[in-house]
């Protein structure tokens, strides 16, 4: 149960991340997509050590184990119109 509670907490951090950064580029209309400003946030976050890796490192794992299921559909979409 801890564990799950962890890697909500995570979760959360990294779609607030993202999220403010997307509506930073919505207001202000930064001609950047709001997904790649909040990576390069983050990456700073984690450069100034405000964001440590211990925070996100469940949930970051966790996304990336399953991203390959993620674009599976993506992918055979692409083939199929192709």
């Amino acid at each position: 149960m801890r564990a799950t509670w962890k890697l909500l907490w995570q979760t959360a951090i990294l779609t607030a991340i993202f999220w403010g950064c997307d509506q930073l580029t919505r207001l202000t209309g930064i001609p950047i997509p709001g997904n790649v400003l909040g990576i390069i946030v983050l990456f700073f976050l984690l450069l100034t050590g405000i964001v440590k890796e211990s925070h996100i490192s469940l949930a970051a794992e966790t996304l990336l184990k399953h991203l390959g299921v993620l674009f599976v559909h993506i992918a055979r979409g692409q083939q199929k119109a192709g």
